[in-house]
């Protein structure tokens, strides 16, 4: 019996470590949430209130900012007085620091009561700080050293890096002072791993903030639990706000109240009026003849409260919010619990040793969304019942999810395997035109629609560029493609804009760019200006080597060009000086990419890397290696084809002949990966739709996917044969390169292998790709 008591007494312990160090990891977890939902008075004040993590940031803005009180607070929720001669040294540099700072906006009186209230206390220490402390007591200390504090913003410069120095020497914070390195979005993962893939995402946040005000309350966090009742605005908590009106504390009522009301609102306003006059009451009642039934101070506030009570309940943007949902008892702690039970069999370092149960969360996947039914409440016991398995070969959008070998997960899923994608045949189930071409002669390299969208460039492989003009009243009316009558521009001389040829034309690179009326092309080897107006070559430069691969136009008369020898020359368009060179690939460069509001360049290469460029100074703020999940390598080969910034600027859409990605700039943090099933591959092109809403991607089987940018979901498949008839040749034709409409988000178009361009639209009763196909 004595054995089987220690057993359990040991297991009991085991188990309180495993609860323990999982309460730890959960609360990482809901830091991060809090972070990158922007509740950052919530976040600092659980970082109090957790203790598990001091945020250096936050405390030297503080400091800087001169919020004493607050950076005293934050200090102290982590070390005290009494814990040892380091951490005093910091209470009383701060307190110190916010005597001499009274002192010389004269506030005497301020000053004095510091002394007496917050320093004397160190005389009782009997250390250097009660000898500092002496020293302050002294006029001839004041005089000397007061003039240091006259500038505020150095002398708080000071002061952070004093305390900051203090901070990393205290062994009190030895394990606090570096957040660990999570994959975005960890917990709202998974949610999505447990609770799949909801109609409306916004469900699952709302479902998981509940789950966090639960676990605040159980775990008496109440600070950071009201605090975060008030910056998601999803629940009002009545007794919280009771206790300030029965208190009679109408500014933190009011403060409160408001956080979920605008001020212009009927019943709040008039809820903070009733509270205001309350307040009034209490010290004229006595004198007013009006007021005297509020003689009784509890029984006006509860009068009053009683009344917001009802009015509350009548209030309709409060009124989902008074109650949270009904919740089985620590709810999200036993989500971790049982998602860590799940990961550890399947963390990569865990497999080598079956009874390590120290694996933390810092890597559970990134998974937006995963392919299951929708979204269940949090309430129910569906977890207890449901297995966590993750779908990893649903194909029936042709988009498999994939694994990663390293126990992260970045992945496509897919719709659910019940949902049928819409797939075009025929050319009568879309809208297509043809452009006319007298010329064909190589394969389209490269397609560009004028910012205007009034015409299409296109550079054939063979060096020569066409024009087609598109009448714009007509185009911009939004009418169909059936009532456009596209004119082939070609010179009147008959002299078409051919560029100089490379050396080795079987290996021809081509790129352009567009700038007003102004054409900058090559292919492979001069790089030459045209004048579209004119179709002039008003000059021509960079005899090669190196090769240039590709341009891009930047903001205040900038633009860059990528060479095949891996470097980047940003040049002035007027003064034609070169600014910088940027050297990080180790191959050609491929493409570029400039986001406008992060002020970013970023660059692909043929070497597999990402590199992201601060575009002030050129600094290189982050390098990134293309990886296929399903091996954790490079893949073969390691050639970025394309990327392309979402309209967001902040979204980088990276395309390689056998995936497709989603990064996050600037930091290039991985967002999705859709790997096609091998019978589409190779890819051949993707690019955004005008809004964002979409990706078009073609493939060289002569299928293109319209695919949801929100879900990486395909929504719709445009077979070869919906715009192309049956040729007895032996070219085979496929898209070799899309144009997005610049205004229309709809409307494709496709530069084919036989030379031949395409624009294609929905039909006008579908408006657009798959919508009204029937699930």
């Amino acid at each position: 019996m004595q054995m089987y008591r220690s057993k359990k007494k040991k297991r009991m312990a085991t188990e309180a470590d495993s609860d323990s160090f999982i309460k730890t990891q959960l609360l990482i977890l809901i830091l991060q949430f809090l972070e990158e939902e922007n509740f950052h008075e919530s976040l600092h004040l659980l970082e109090e209130e957790s203790n598990i993590y001091f945020n250096m940031k936050y405390f030297g803005d503080t400091i800087i900012k001169g919020e004493w009180e607050k950076a005293e607070n934050y200090l102290c929720a982590f070390t005290t007085l009494d814990d040892n001669l380091l951490s005093r040294k910091m209470i009383f540099k701060i307190r110190q620091h916010k005597y001499f700072e009274a002192l010389c906006r004269n506030e005497v009186a301020e000053a004095t009561a510091i002394l007496q209230k917050e320093l004397t206390v160190f005389l009782a220490c009997q250390d250097e700080n009660c000898e500092l402390l002496s020293e302050i007591l002294s006029s001839k200390w004041n005089d000397d050293k007061l003039s240091w504090y006259v500038n505020t913003a150095h002398a708080r410069t000071n002061l952070q890096d004093d305390l900051k120095k203090l901070i990393e020497q205290n062994p009190i914070f030895q394990d606090k002072l570096v957040f660990p390195i999570l994959n975005n979005s960890g917990l709202l993962s998974i949610m999505y791993l447990i609770y799949s893939s909801p109609e409306n995402k916004t469900s699952i946040k709302e479902e998981l903030t509940y789950l966090i005000l639960q676990f605040l309350d159980e775990g008496n966090f109440k600070g950071t639990l009201q605090k975060l009742e008030q910056e998601t605005m999803i629940l009002f908590d009545v007794n919280y706000f009771g206790n300030f009106v029965t208190n009679g504390e109408w500014d933190k009522a009011e403060k409160y109240l408001s956080a979920f009301t605008k001020l212009d609102d009927r019943y709040p306003v008039q809820g903070i009026f009733e509270m205001q006059d309350g307040g009034c009451s209490e010290d004229f009642g006595r004198k007013n003849d009006l007021l005297s039934k509020y003689i009784d101070a509890s029984s006006v506030k509860a009068y009053l409260f009683d009344g917001l009570d009802r009015l509350f309940s009548k209030y309709p943007v409060l009124l989902d919010k008074l109650k949270s949902p009904c919740m089985d008892k620590s709810r999200l702690l036993t989500i971790i619990k049982q998602t860590m039970e799940w990961w550890i069999p399947h963390y990569n370092n865990a497999r080598t040793n079956p009874d390590n149960k120290t694996v933390c969360l810092n890597d559970v996947p990134t998974v937006p969304y995963l392919c299951h039914k929708s979204s269940v409440p949090i309430s129910s016991s569906m977890l207890e019942q449901r297995e966590m398995s993750i779908p990893c070969n649903n194909e029936a959008n042709g988009s498999p999810c994939i694994r990663g070998s390293n126990g992260t997960m970045e992945v496509n899923c897919g719709i659910d395997s019940s949902v049928k994608i819409k797939e075009i045949n025929e050319p009568s189930e879309c809208c297509l035109l043809v452009l006319p071409d007298d010329t064909l002669v190589g394969k389209v390299a490269k397609l560009m629609y004028s910012q205007s969208g009034e015409s299409i460039l296109a550079l054939a492989q063979d060096a020569k560029h066409k024009l087609w003009l598109l009448h714009d009243n007509k185009y911009s009316s939004g009418k169909a493609l059936s009532d456009l009558q596209p004119l082939f521009r070609q010179p009147p001389d008959g002299q078409v804009m051919t560029n100089d040829v490379a050396a080795n034309p079987e290996n021809i690179v081509s790129c352009f760019a567009l700038k007003g009326d102004h054409l900058l092309s090559t292919s492979g080897g001069r790089i030459s200006i045209y004048d579209l107006k004119t179709f002039e070559t008003i000059n021509t430069f960079a005899v090669p080597p190196p090769v240039a691969t590709y341009f891009i136009f930047l903001p205040r008369d900038i633009f860059a060009i990528g060479f095949d020898d891996s470097t980047i020359l940003i040049r002035s368009s007027s003064s034609k000086k070169t600014k910088a060179k940027l050297e990080g690939h180790q191959k050609a460069i491929t493409c570029l990419a400039f986001s406008p509001c992060l002020n970013v360049l970023v660059s692909s290469g043929s070497d597999g890397q990402l590199c992201v460029w601060e575009a002030s100074g050129w600094e290189k703020l982050a390098i990134k290696s293309l990886l296929c999940l399903s091996t954790g390598e490079l893949p073969d080969p390691p050639f970025v084809n394309y990327i392309e910034f979402h309209k967001d600027g902040v979204h980088l859409l990276c395309v390689h002949e056998r995936q497709i990605d989603v990064y996050k700039a600037p930091e290039l943090n991985h967002i999705m990966q859709s790997i096609p099933p091998e019978s589409d591959l190779p890819i051949t092109y993707a690019t955004y739709s005008c809004d964002g809403q979409s990706i078009f991607a073609s493939f060289k089987n002569g299928c293109i996917k319209v695919i949801s940018n929100e879900t990486f979901e395909t929504t719709c498949r445009i077979n070869l044969t919906a715009y192309t008839q049956p040729v007895t040749s032996c070219l085979e034709v496929y898209p070799t390169v899309l144009a997005a409409g610049p205004f229309k988000p709809n409307q494709i178009a496709l530069g084919l292998s036989n030379g031949r361009v395409l624009l294609l639209e929905p039909l006008v009763s579908e408006s657009e790709w798959g919508k009204d196909y029937s699930r």
